[in-house]
């Protein structure tokens, strides 16, 4: 049975626009089945106590005790808990690296590149889990050893996939042209081919670009995108189903509430009574 997954203990630092992370420890027990619909950003998973196993669509990751997992965003992934377990997990985005050379050769790379994970090896886990633990302290300036961490993590990363880095496939401007769009038409009812005539492709480009670099189909996406828009008006505290509807491109409120629940194992209501209790 899938259940869903149970947050312990959340910290957003700051905002998105000066500190764009966000720490979650997440506690699982024997058996337990998750998708990581959250992972919507890029991240880091630390595995503090026990054993997980990951599912890609290609791959099966074991993690153990100690060891850490770098995922790319938007890829399809869900846990099974093979003992009593505990998760850290840090999600970030793009202007982590700031703006610039960082941003540009490495960082936007990575985050589009076609490998789904990647292990950290020790070195990698052990900044990442030195930076955490001065975090955890909460002494001062422990956002920058933090980040820091993250940074010096990445870099290795870096380092260790270059070969996919240099010949992986990355986000082209065809398929920007069309996120970019999705993104200012999440109140409309877009069809396949109003996204790929955006990008200037066909249909069948259009699917394949989404595939390869997103491992989503082009509608799945676009569901995806007006989910996440409702999520945030959710947490903004708007309360007229009706308003988020109308701004997301849903039909109805059954509808949306039946996409909301298939897609975060909740309702929105359900979720709105947990974002006021945080």
């Amino acid at each position: 049975m899938w259940k869903r997954i149970t947050v312990v203990d959340r910290k957003l630092l700051f905002d998105s626009a000066s500190f764009p992370l966000t720490v979650e420890r997440l506690v699982f027990e024997r058996d337990e089945k998750c998708s990581l619909a959250q992972m919507r950003k890029a991240g880091f998973l630390c595995l503090e106590e026990g054993d997980l196993s990951f599912f890609f669509d290609r791959n099966t990751v074991p993690l153990l005790s100690g060891a850490c997992l770098f995922v790319n965003p938007m890829r399809p992934l869900s846990l099974r808990s093979n003992a009593p377990s505990r998760l850290t997990a840090l999600y970030f985005d793009m202007t982590i690296a700031g703006a610039g050379l960082v941003r540009e050769k490495y960082i936007g790379p990575l985050l589009g590149a076609a490998f789904d994970y990647a292990v950290l090896s020790p070195s990698g886990a052990q900044a990442l889990c030195n930076a955490l633990s001065v975090f955890e302290e909460g002494a001062f300036g422990c956002e920058l050893r933090l980040l820091s961490g993250i940074l010096e993590s990445l870099s290795i990363v870096v380092y260790e996939r270059q070969a996919a880095l240099e010949s992986g496939p990355r986000m082209d401007e065809r398929l920007s042209r069309m996120l970019e769009y999705m993104k200012t038409h999440l109140d409309c009812r877009l069809r396949l081919g109003d996204i790929a005539a955006a990008g200037y492709v066909s249909t069948r480009e259009a699917s394949r670009l989404f595939e390869r670099h997103l491992s989503s189909s082009v509608m799945k996406y676009f569901m995806f995108l007006r989910l996440e828009k409702a999520r945030s008006l959710i947490e903004e505290g708007v309360e007229n189903m009706g308003r988020i509807c109308l701004e997301t491109g849903f039909e109805s409120v059954s509808h949306f509430s039946t996409c909301f629940r298939r897609m975060y194992a909740e309702s929105p209501s359900e979720y709105r009574q947990r974002c006021r209790g945080r």
